[in-house]
């Protein structure tokens, strides 16, 4: 959890383990946590990797990248909080199954990570992304929550757009279709 100064609480320096998890899959893994000297206003933990907005303002991710899913421009797993490439300041951050996304002050979404075969990151393609990307369409956002291999997106109106994996209907389209897009 995170507290009111910012900083990740509830687990200590040293071993842990560290479940997580993602549309009913869970999976533990091994930890070694240490003090970063970084204090976070947001967190979320995905599939296998952990994305959180610095108080400072810069965002950072970490744990598994091998689908890109850090955003830090390769597919290295890192074992300590990395800078997101881009110089983006987001104000919210969610983590997915192996991709993430970040919310902009001005409602733009981003994300970065495996993007075949939904569209997951919604950017119109399936191609996926090592740098965060611009989500497509103009949509004025305030919150959004990725879930395995899809996310949805509030607008400061109240509609909610989803896009990327719809095969059981999560996308709230009235079918099972995935979208690479964000849709009502």
């Amino acid at each position: 959890s995170v507290d009111s100064t910012g900083m990740v609480r509830g687990v200590a320096p040293g071993a842990t383990t560290v479940t997580a998890s993602v549309e009913g899959i869970a999976a533990a893994t091994p930890v070694q946590v240490v003090r970063t000297g970084i204090l976070f206003r947001q967190v979320d933990a995905g599939g296998f990797h952990t994305c959180g907005v610095a108080i400072a303002g810069p965002t950072y991710c970490w744990g598994g990248g091998a689908q890109l899913q850090l955003g830090t421009g390769d597919n290295r797993g890192r074992d300590r909080p990395t800078l997101v490439a881009g110089g983006h300041a987001f104000v919210q951050v969610t983590a997915g199954e192996a991709h993430s996304c970040g919310l902009r002050a001005d409602g733009a979404a981003f994300c970065w990570g495996s993007n075949w075969p939904y569209g997951t990151l919604g950017d119109g393609t399936t191609v996926d992304r090592a740098v965060p990307a611009r989500v497509s369409g103009s949509l004025d956002l305030v919150e959004l929550s990725a879930g395995g291999n899809h996310t949805c997106g509030r607008t400061r109106a109240g509609a909610v757009y989803c896009w990327g994996h719809g095969g059981n209907g999560q996308l709230g389209a009235g079918n099972r279709a995935s979208s690479p897009t964000p849709i009502a």
